[in-house]
Formats: C-alpha cells, structure tokens, sequence
C-alpha cells in the first residue's frame, strides 16, 4: 500500500457584492425605509461591508489574506445588472486591489455604456 500525502488545496473566494444605492441604508435599518440615493454613510451597510472585508485589523480578506485567493465583483442597480468597475480575479495578496475596487460610497446606478437603448430604430 502507497503512502498517503496530504495536499493543500488554496481556497479560491469570488466575493460578488451589491452594489446599489440601497446599501446606503443604515445598518441595522431597524426597519426604516431603504435608500434611493447612493451617499457616504458611516452607519450604512455599504460601510458595514467595506469594514467586515477590509477593515486592517478585524476584515476578514485582511485577515485570510495570505491563505485566501479573494477576487471581487461589485453590481449596480440597473435592471440588467451591470457590473460597473472591472473585477478583481482571485489571488493570493489581493488586498489591496479589493481595497481599491471599493469606493467609499458604492457605485450605485451606472450605465457604463450610455443610455439604455428602447430597441427601435429612428432610421
């Protein structure tokens, strides 16, 4: 019978977050009415996100940086979804690209392409 040998096996974590204007909503909401416009927060769940993540001392990509590949999406509020920055692929010491590719007030609703087309043509 062969030797059995462990081997490590890196997690890989894509964190795909939301992006829109409702995380300016504080944090609990204790039942308040969502946001509708994206603001800088400290009480907001966007705030409370950015902390949880990246917080140097208690977030917990800075924590499991060096064990965890992390890459990152962020979504906007558009009906289709889009994804207005560009993601951050997972790798190992990607802090720091993750702290970049989260403003501090969420991107909210963006169009990265320009109006939304109504699918007629005025030719």
């Amino acid at each position: 019978m062969a030797p059995c040998a462990p081997n490590a096996c890196r997690p890989r974590s894509v964190l795909v977050l939301d992006g829109s204007c409702s995380m300016s909503t504080n944090y609990p909401a204790n039942g308040g009415q969502p946001a509708t416009r994206c603001a800088d927060n400290a009480r907001g769940r966007w705030t409370a996100l950015r902390n949880a993540l990246i917080d140097p001392q208690r977030g917990v990509v800075s924590k499991l940086d060096k064990l965890v590949a992390f890459g990152l999406v962020v979504y906007g509020s558009e009906p289709m979804c889009p994804i207005p920055g560009t993601p951050v692929k997972p790798e190992l010491g990607n802090r720091a690209r993750i702290e970049a590719a989260l403003p501090a007030v969420q991107p909210g609703q963006i169009r990265p392409l320009g109006p939304r087309s109504t699918g007629s043509s005025t030719t």
